[in-house]
């Protein structure tokens, strides 16, 4: 897990107060929509769900500080993941289109070393290729890299 800056532990500790009234250093698992809208989070219910799971593993019906603090770090640890592989899908797009096709591919596998002839490059993309059109699409490229 990341370590999460120092200005952020400071502004979740402001949220987590602002919202712990009696001073109790826990919170009612309830408010969580409201602390992570607080924070500037925006979830859906179905995600404030599966989060209030995660900060209230026991189900007590309440959370503290460190537990919302691992939250926090581990949503912060999956946004920088999704960014690592946005940025490596415009490595392979190199006309910025939005898709990966055969010779892109190519390109990149060449000069990262991997001489692929154009068998396994065809393989490849079949693998990847959900919707059939012959190129990798970022949603196609994201599934990829985070199956394990």
């Amino acid at each position: 897990m990341s370590k999460v800056p120092s200005e952020m532990i400071v502004q979740f500790q402001d949220a987590f107060a602002h919202f712990d009234k009696r001073r109790t250093g826990m919170l009612p698992t309830k408010l969580l929509g409201q602390l992570l809208r607080f924070v500037g989070e925006n979830p859906s219910e179905a995600e404030v769900q599966d989060l209030m799971n995660e900060v209230d593993s026991s189900a007590t019906g309440n959370f503290k500080f460190p537990n919302f603090l691992c939250m926090m770090a581990r949503k912060i640890d999956d946004v920088s993941a999704e960014d690592e592989i946005r940025e490596a899908f415009k490595v392979f797009d190199s006309d910025g289109n939005g898709f990966i096709n055969r010779q892109e591919l190519r390109f990149v596998m060449m000069n990262l070393g991997e001489n692929m002839g154009e068998e396994e490059i065809e393989c490849l993309i079949d693998e990847i290729d959900i919707d059939g059109d012959g190129q990798i699409n970022y949603e196609e490229f994201y599934l990829m890299m985070t199956s394990s």
